[in-house]
């Protein structure tokens, strides 16, 4: 049961570091410039704000299995 709680959370931990990445990386130049403009401007901040709140949550059940 440990393990399987253990992996959920390396699983939240990595989600969260996807989510950051797309809210936080530049606009890659190229065909699609425009329609990645508009994605982050509809989506960035939730992405980023989703990001951070995966991280602190699978933080806390690592956490709250060492203690």
């Amino acid at each position: 049961m440990a393990l399987a709680q253990s992996i959920d959370a390396c699983i939240t931990f990595a989600a969260g570091i996807l989510a950051l990445y797309y809210g936080w990386r530049p606009v890659p130049a190229g065909p699609k410039h425009l329609e990645w403009i508009a994605w982050k401007e509809s989506w960035g901040r939730l992405s980023r704000i989703a990001g951070i709140s995966l991280i602190a949550t699978s933080l806390l059940q690592i956490l709250s299995k060492a203690f």
